[in-house]
């Protein structure tokens, strides 16, 4: 389970950090790789997917045990 929340946590700041468009924060917008690792969009159908998928492996982790 703390995996999971911290899957959670880290896509939750990745997200977060493209909501403010940290790569042309940082100056690393003309650098391709940074913008495929870090990303340029935020989405809020990515909050919800990475929700989703957390949910449903919390609630089998628990089915499990």
């Amino acid at each position: 389970m703390p995996l999971a929340i911290g899957v959670f946590l880290f896509a939750y700041t990745v997200e977060t950090l493209q909501y403010f468009h940290i790569v042309k924060l940082l100056g690393l917008s003309h650098y391709k790789l940074a913008n495929i690792i870090i990303g340029t969009s935020f989405s809020w159908e990515d909050i919800a997917c990475y929700t989703i998928g957390i949910a449903i492996v919390l609630f089998f982790e628990r089915k499990k045990l």
